[in-house]
């Protein structure tokens, strides 16, 4: 057994020479690392920064649990090809907040009424949503389900000059037949910009729709 400042090396355990593709492993890194011995494809060395114990049966201790820490990293990486990633330690994390059924009642409402929010599904559901945060449902649902959020658009109301107009223009034009329509070639100046694509019934659903102020009517009629 050597020391070397301050390391403790698990080769003079296992008896076989310094390597250059020595890795110096912390032991707050253990977790993570059943890949290392299979790094580069021959990284089997692994050096343990740790400070030497005071006697020296204890050093025999630390020894005995590096070695079988370093065996048990190998075991665990052999079925693992050359510079691939360990998969996730079953158990390990935080325990997931909401149940695959949570999460399917859920999507089930949104689906039903894509006008809930996220935080009228957490006020419906105390028993299921008590401990959940509105951000982990707006997650489940836009994240797992592939539901994405959606914006009412703003629509201005229609003033009483423009009503008349369209009265106006429905009567003159109400004893015409679609073969007269098909002659017509419509155009207009106004610009649509299509954010997000939705179901063609929801288009001007009212609940889909956003009402501008008074204070934005005039200022739409006012840039005419």
């Amino acid at each position: 057994m050597t020391l070397h400042n301050g390391m403790l090396h698990l080769h003079t355990l296992l008896k076989k020479p310094i390597p250059d593709n020595t890795y110096t492993l912390e032991r707050k890194d253990f977790n993570y690392a059943p890949g290392l011995t299979k790094v580069g494809g021959a990284c089997d060395h692994l050096t343990v920064s740790h400070t030497p114990p005071a006697t020296k049966a204890a050093c025999f201790t630390e020894l005995k649990s590096f070695k079988a820490s370093h065996l048990h990293l190998k075991h665990a990486a052999a079925p693992s090809p050359p510079g691939a990633i360990p998969k996730r330690k079953v158990g390990s994390g935080a325990v997931r907040k909401t149940s695959i059924r949570t999460d399917n009642i859920l999507k089930h409402e949104v689906m039903s009424d894509p006008a809930v929010t996220a935080s009228t599904q957490k006020k419906k559901h105390p028993d299921l949503l008590k401990h959940v945060a509105i951000r982990t449902v707006q997650h489940r649902l836009q994240k797992d389900h592939g539901l994405p959020t959606r914006r009412a658009a703003k629509k201005p109301l229609l003033t009483e000059a423009m009503k008349t107009k369209r009265i106006n223009f429905c009567k003159k034009y109400q004893h015409w037949t679609s073969d007269d329509w098909k002659k017509v070639m419509f155009s207009d100046e106004s610009t649509f910009r299509l954010v997000r694509w939705c179901l063609e019934d929801l288009a001007s659903a009212q609940e889909c729709v956003a009402v501008l102020s008074k204070v934005h009517r005039q200022d739409s009629e006012a840039s005419r």
